[in-house]
């Protein structure tokens, strides 16, 4: 679509935006993981398919070596209550 080799791509890609085009990816499903456990009582497993990863495991090996919690500890550290929106600005590194 853009004409660039992936090489090209990727090393473009990684000089605008500091890191590699899978690890932006997966940060920002990462960011939008805190949100929804912040904001819901959605069980973890359905988060990790909504979020696009392969499994549970997946998702939370993801968020423990990008945040140092898993998605339950994160989640019990919210105090979860009732579902609601997320807060401005709350994002899930804030915890780690």
């Amino acid at each position: 679509m853009v004409q660039l080799s992936p090489h090209h791509f990727s090393l473009l890609f990684r000089n605008s935006l500091g890191a590699a085009p899978h690890q932006y990816v997966l940060g920002e499903r990462i960011r939008a993981a805190g949100k929804l456990l912040a904001g819901s009582r959605t069980a973890i497993a359905r988060l990790a398919q909504v979020l696009g990863f392969a499994s549970q495991s997946h998702f939370t090996e993801a968020c423990r070596r990008a945040t140092g919690l898993t998605p339950k500890r994160y989640r019990e550290a919210l105090g979860q209550v009732a579902p609601q929106l997320p807060e401005a600005g709350r994002e899930f590194r804030k915890l780690a």
